[in-house]
Formats: structure tokens, C-alpha cells, sequence
């Protein structure tokens, strides 16, 4: 695991930043204090394959400003705030499995949070028993969902100004409007 800064800042398992590329293969990233991952800019990319990150003391990936991410068989768990974030920003999200986030400071516990003009594309992804919501789209976030579940969350979506593309998403146990409880395939 990684400890703060001076400041209280950093503690961050991986930074990608200013059109750097991280590609990462078979990773384990745990007890960071600050976010597991960071990608900020134009530019800039991260990419993991087949990575567990457990976090128990602060967020998991956050994209950010113009930055790609590609995710696929990544596992999140025990994240606090948000599981998986983006702001202004694009990510591919293939086999992506985000449970047991926590309430934060800010997010209040989502797996899943588009935010800001942001774009995913997403196949076989999993959002699980997140305190609050697994699905968070907001300010213009958009996502292509496909084949995908999203189980056990007080709330399974959460897209106060429209902007979600599903298909074949099952919200099981968990409400989502009039189809609560009802599979959107």
C-alpha cells in the first residue's frame, strides 16, 4: 500500500498523467490510501487486464479530463466512495466486477459513476452490493451497457439527466423506478 503526503494528498497506487501511458498485466493493488488509480489529461491512458485492486481506505479508478481507460477482467472491492469514476473522460469496461463500495466523503458509495460528458462502453460488467447506488450517471455521462448485472444496491440507477443506453442489464434486488426489480433485456 501506498501513505499520504505531507499534504494529505497522493497515497495513490498508480498515476497516470500529462499523455503518459500505464498498461498493467496480472496486478494486485490493495491498501492505497488515496485512489488505486488515476488517469488525468489529454492523453493519457491506462490500461489493466486481469487486476484485483482492494482498497479499503479510499477510492478505486478515477478517470479524469480527457483521459482512455480500458479495464477488462478487473476486479474492485471494498472501495470507499466510488468504485469506478469518470469525469470528462472515456473508458472501455469488459468483465468489470466493482462491489463492496463504501460511503465516502463525496460519492456515498457507487460502484459505477459517469459523470461530466463522459463516455463507456461496457460488456459483462458486474455492480454489487454497493452501499448506495451501483450505476451513477450524471452531468451528460452516458454509457453503452450490455450484458451486464447490477444486483443488491439500494439503488441500482441512479440517471437524474437521462443519457443511459442498456441492454440485457439485469437490476436484480434492488429498485430502479417503475421497473424495479425487473431485467431491462
Amino acid at each position: 500500500g501506498t501513505r499520504t503526503g505531507a499534504s494529505g494528498l497522493l497515497g495513490r497506487g498508480l498515476n497516470v498523467q500529462n499523455g503518459a501511458l500505464a498498461e498493467g498485466e496480472r496486478i494486485l493493488l490493495m491498501n492505497n490510501r488515496g485512489l488505486g488509480a488515476l488517469a488525468g489529461g489529454q492523453g493519457s491512458r491506462l490500461e489493466l487486464t486481469d487486476a484485483l485492486m482492494i482498497n479499503p481506505e479510499g477510492a478505486g479508478i478515477h478517470i479524469e479530463f480527457l483521459a482512455e481507460a480500458r479495464l477488462e477482467r478487473v476486479s474492485l472491492q471494498e472501495h470507499v466512495g466510488a468504485g469506478v469514476s469518470l469525469l470528462d473522460a472515456e473508458a472501455t469496461l469488459l468483465e468489470v466486477r466493482v462491489e463492496h463500495t463504501l460511503p465516502g466523503d463525496i460519492q456515498q458509495g457507487v460502484g459505477l459513476m459517469i459523470a461530466g460528458n463522459s463516455r463507456v462502453e461496457a460488456d459483462r460488467f458486474q455492480l454489487l452490493n454497493n452501499a448506495q447506488t451501483g450505476l451513477a450517471l450524471l452531468n451528460g455521462g452516458q454509457i453503452n451497457a450490455r450484458s451486464g448485472q447490477i444486483t443488491d444496491n439500494p439503488t441500482a440507477l441512479s440517471a437524474p439527466d437521462g443519457g443511459d443506453v442498456l441492454a440485457c442489464v439485469a437490476l436484480d434486488g434492488a429498485c430502479c423506478g417503475d421497473a424495479c426489480n425487473e431485467p431491462l433485456c
